[in-house]
């Protein structure tokens, strides 16, 4: 008898990595600043699980250790253990590190994207208390880079901040300590 036929070709992936993706494998690029800042908490998860229901990419910029210490006074968890943690979540295609402006945006951020990605429909998405152009500093830079702003992304509510997470932490430390 003749030898079996080899099987079929794995069929082509849905979401995938890569530093320059094809066009035509894309409906869309998300970009969102969702403020990976020291703990990845479900509010976050919901965000990136919702961008996945209106683009095949996920983008996600993870602010530096030097915002949170202007921010917060310090960091829980160096960049590069956030950037792991971020690039290696299976929604995750792309981690990216950025510094934010004098503002305290995500301009930079849109910025970089835009330049990486200059063909490819982007969207910047936008959750929890951020619910309209009014409530964010990056309306201008989208408009002038043609990005798309989608608001409500995950929720129009913050699921367990960072900021609350930490607060909580520090009671009980200050009990227990």
């Amino acid at each position: 008898p003749p030898p079996p036929p080899p099987p079929p070709p794995p069929p082509p992936p849905l979401f995938f990595y890569t530093h320059n993706p094809p066009s035509a494998m894309l409906r869309s690029l998300v970009g969102s600043e969702m403020c990976i800042r020291d703990s990845i908490h479900p509010g976050h998860i919901m965000m990136m699980k919702e961008c996945l229901e209106f683009s095949n990419f996920l983008i996600v910029g993870v602010n530096s250790n030097k915002w949170l210490i202007d921010k917060k006074g310090n960091f829980f968890m160096d960049i590069q253990h956030r950037m792991y943690v971020v690039d290696s979540l299976k929604v995750v295609n792309e981690a990216m590190e950025f510094e934010d402006d004098e503002m305290g945006s995500a301009n930079n951020l849109l910025i970089q994207i835009r330049n990486k990605y200059p063909n490819e429909k982007i969207i910047f998405a936008n959750g929890g208390d951020r619910s309209d152009t009014s409530k964010i500093l990056e309306f201008e830079t989208a408009k002038k880079y043609n990005i798309e702003l989608k608001f409500g992304v995950g929720g129009n509510h913050k699921e367990s901040s960072s900021s609350d997470l930490l607060k909580r932490w520090s009671k009980y430390s200050k009990i227990k300590g």
